[in-house]
Formats: structure tokens, sequence, C-alpha cells
């Protein structure tokens, strides 16, 4: 009878725990909504960055809610 080891199958080593941990907060959060990121100077900057660019290419055109 030929086992897994014979046959030079072998299970991965599991590494369930390191090290290295990585840090707890990597860094600022991105905004999920409009309302906090209009908080923030610099989200409102990049947000009316990009809104001038899509309308300068003519990529969007704005048009009343109906």
């Amino acid at each position: 009878m030929l086992t897994r080891l014979c046959d030079g199958i072998v299970k991965p080593k599991l590494f369930l725990s390191t090290n290295h941990p990585l840090p707890i907060s990597p860094g600022p959060v991105e905004p999920t909504t409009v309302s906090p990121a209009l908080v923030v100077p610099a989200w409102k900057k990049a947000m009316q960055a990009e809104y001038t660019a899509l309308m300068y290419n003519q990529t969007w055109e704005l048009v009343p809610i109906s």
C-alpha cells in the first residue's frame, strides 16, 4: 500500500500567526458617501476637480432629476 508520504504528497504547512502583525490602522479611511467627503477640504477639492474634468471633456451631461 502506498501512502501519501511515499508518493511525495504532503499537506501544506499552515502559517496562522506571524512575528510581524499588520498595523491596526493602515491609514485614513476613504469616505463611503458624499456627506462625510464634503467635510474634508481635500476630498471636496478632488470631487470638484473630477466634476470639472467630466464637464470639460463632455463625458457626462447634467440633467434634471425626473
